[in-house]
């Protein structure tokens, strides 16, 4: 790799100006996983999520992450389908206050409709 000092200054950048907003990422990935649990429990445990990431378990549910993701981009969410019954959502210095409003509007209303056991 001859362009080093490029990857190294997007390091450097990230470091120096997005380090601080990780924990604000957190706290939106634990809201969003604590709307989920209320909705259905099966899906995710809420204290289990740490970081940005919120994994939901839809292997009790005849919805496919694919689908469940789909419906989701119709709302304006963006997921990711990873295998048949998983599904990720993922929060980053991107996402505004009003999308975390969005979501916390959307996400219940669409998760009621799409999950039946």
């Amino acid at each position: 790799m001859r362009q080093v000092g490029i990857i190294a200054a997007a390091g450097i950048y990230a470091i120096e100006n997005n380090l601080s907003l990780l924990n604000l990422d957190h706290k939106r990935a634990k809201l969003i996983a604590e709307i989920i649990e209320k909705v259905s429990p099966s899906l995710i445990d809420s204290n289990s999520v740490e970081t940005n990431i919120v994994g939901l378990d839809l292997s009790e549910f005849q919805i496919t992450a694919k689908t469940l993701s789909d419906e989701l981009k119709e709302e304006g969410i963006l997921t990711s389908a990873l295998g048949p019954k998983y599904l990720r959502l993922v929060t980053h210095f991107d996402i505004t206050e009003q999308d975390v409003a969005k979501i916390t509007e959307v996400l219940p209303r669409v998760l009621k409709h799409a999950l039946v056991p």
